[in-house]
């Protein structure tokens, strides 16, 4: 049997639980799935899969805005096998191998996530991304705290996120704009998550950004659908009243 699929069932009803109960409580009740996890040693790509595979699963018992919070339960477990992931290796390796170990698991991490991510040291300087930031950012050259400010289209805003995220040292999301590489405006979701001893003992940041474009592309359409079968009801319904009316 797969080892993904015995962790399903579990993974759903943590899912259905956060859609009924977004709250940080709930959110924080699926830690031990990720230490479930890291213990079973499943690669991110693993539990990236088993996420979506529930999520197909789960069908017409998700909306479409339980679907994207859910998300959030996902960078939850992440976020939770990686650390557990860092302290086996810390028990079981030699200083080096564990160094190693950790720095592997992390790219492998920044490469395979479904959205962007950008691993800040904590003045924001650019240590790492992934795959998604440079097919958003083809042209861009980013390392320094400038580059990553410069990808926002309200700089104080992130920099707010990242204040508030290193004082309460809890993951925080904020719905902000970015400019591409081409100065093209698009919506998108930050979440900043706190990560101490990030990089030879300095704290830092791991910064999602998830698109949401086609979400609020498709959200206006189902929306102008909507609104369309409303109209045509209220036009059927007058147009009865109507004949009713010249009938007596």
């Amino acid at each position: 049997m797969n080892c993904t699929n015995k962790f399903s069932k579990k993974y759903k009803e943590h899912i259905l639980n956060y859609a009924k109960n977004s709250s940080e409580t709930t959110l924080y009740d699926c830690s031990e799935l990720g230490k479930e996890l890291a213990l079973q040693e499943l690669s991110i790509e693993e539990v990236v899969t088993l996420h979506q595979s529930c999520i197909s699963d789960l069908g017409g018992l998700l909306t479409e805005k339980q679907v994207i919070d859910s998300f959030d339960l996902l960078i939850e477990v992440t976020v939770q096998q990686s650390l557990w992931l860092k302290r086996e290796i810390e028990l079981k390796s030699h200083a080096q191998m564990k160094v190693t170990q950790q720095l592997m698991y992390e790219k492998s991490v920044i490469s395979s996530f479904p959205d962007v991510l950008i691993k800040l040291s904590s003045e924001l300087n650019i240590i790492d991304t992934n795959e998604h930031f440079s097919n958003l950012f083809p042209q861009k050259n980013v390392t320094q705290k400038t580059d990553f400010l410069s990808i926002f289209e309200h700089k104080t805003n992130i920099l707010h996120l990242c204040k508030y995220t290193k004082d309460s040292k809890q993951r925080n999301s904020k719905r902000m704009n970015l400019l591409t590489a081409a100065d093209q405006v698009f919506p998108c979701e930050v979440t900043l998550v706190f990560i101490d001893n990030i990089h030879q003992n300095n704290d830092g940041f791991l910064c999602i950004i998830r698109d949401l474009s086609e979400i609020l592309q498709t959200s206006a359409q189902l929306e102008f659908a909507h609104q369309m079968i409303h109209d045509a009801v209220s036009y059927t319904h007058l147009r009865a009243h109507e004949t009713d009316s010249y009938l007596v």
